[in-house]
């Protein structure tokens, strides 16, 4: 009889020693991506030089096309006023002006867009470290991407956590 119980202790005892040093030293957590983008210092730094940025040439953008529909509607107006070919290279000037400027606008957008990629690059480069480091320090053996969760707990999001660790890494980013 002693020796059944024992047998059950040690059992029951290895469970108990593998179930828990498992749970520890494998853990899977996630992060959210975009909360860490939009709430770090950084990011948010990021957002805002991009929006202001993207106000400031959609001003431009709607003042430049204001001139261009003032001289369309100046041009129509004067169309039964001018020859017929001074009207023709009238609508022919417009018309590459109106092209010159849609390729002016799309080269902007395209630099802008570009600039707001290569700012996100920065910013992982400098999360990939900390998330390597966090891996160690934690015993984390995985950290996947919230949009690649279907379902999770709560407490497997570490988002928080590297928003605070980032934060002390980086504020800024040169554009």
């Amino acid at each position: 009889m002693i020796s059944t119980i024992k047998k059950k202790l040690i059992y029951i005892l290895f469970f108990f020693i593998f179930f828990t040093s498992t749970s520890h030293s494998s853990e899977i957590v996630y992060i959210n991506i975009n909360e860490i983008m939009n709430n770090s210092i950084v990011g948010k730094y990021i957002n805002t030089y991009i929006d202001n940025e993207q106000k400031e040439i959609s001003s431009n953008f709607k003042k430049k096309e204001n001139e261009l529909r003032n001289q369309e509607t100046k041009l129509l107006g004067q169309k039964n006023i001018l020859k017929k070919e001074e009207y023709q290279n009238q609508v022919i000037k417009l018309q590459v002006e109106v092209k010159k400027y849609n390729e002016n606008k799309k080269n902007i957008l395209n630099e802008l867009n570009k600039k707001k990629i290569d700012s996100s690059k920065k910013v992982f480069e400098k999360l990939n470290p900390i998330l390597t480091n966090y891996m160690k320090v934690n015993s984390v053996s995985l950290i996947l991407r919230k949009k690649d969760i279907i379902v999770g707990k709560k407490s497997l999001d570490i988002s928080s956590e590297v928003i605070e660790l980032l934060n002390k890494e980086i504020q800024k980013i040169d554009f």
